[in-house]
């Protein structure tokens, strides 16, 4: 009977800890519910409707991560055949746009195939409820600095013409030189 009773408790442990890994953000109509799995090493995230269970950002309906590399490739100007495998996404956020319409907020990263750096982004997706990605926004994150994702870069061109210049933490010649 003891063994029974220690069995049937360690059961419901495990059933409230895998619980609060599940979240449900429901349809304003309550028609579909956006369902992210925490519980394994990577996010699982899928909509449900009715007895219809789609799972989002595994190739499903287009989906699938390699449609990202253009825009990664674009973003991060990197040629798109240098762009690896892209790891699956991390659950940040999501709300409900409207009854058939979700924005979800993931990070990922990918891992270059020449140099082997690794490039960190977020994205902001928009599904239908049927699950296809309706839009995507990618944002780059580069030493812990965010860019939109545009291309554009600042640059600044020093004219120095006897080569003596002193760059300083601040502007003014009173400012600790570098």
């Amino acid at each position: 009977m003891r063994r029974e009773f220690v069995a049937l408790f360690l059961s419901a442990l495990a059933v409230q800890a895998f619980a609060g890994e599940l979240q449900q953000i429901w349809s304003p109509n309550h028609s579909r519910v956006l369902l992210v799995d925490t519980s394994g090493r990577r996010d699982i995230i899928s909509i449900k409707s009715v007895s219809k269970i789609i799972r989002l950002f595994y190739g499903n309906i287009g989906d699938a991560l390699d449609a990202w590399k253009p825009r990664l490739s674009k973003l991060y100007r990197i040629p798109e055949s240098q762009i690896g495998k892209i790891v699956l996404p991390s659950f940040v956020a999501a709300k409900w746009i409207s009854e058939n319409e979700v924005q979800i907020d993931l990070e990922s990263s990918f891992t270059e195939t020449k140099n082997f750096d690794s490039f960190e982004f977020t994205v902001r997706a928009l599904v239908s409820g049927d699950g296809r990605a309706l839009s995507t926004a990618f944002q780059a994150k580069a030493d812990n600095t965010e860019t939109e994702g545009s291309t554009e870069t600042q640059s600044a061109t020093v004219v120095d013409p006897d080569g003596w210049t002193n760059l300083r933490a601040n502007a003014c010649t009173t400012s600790i030189p570098y």
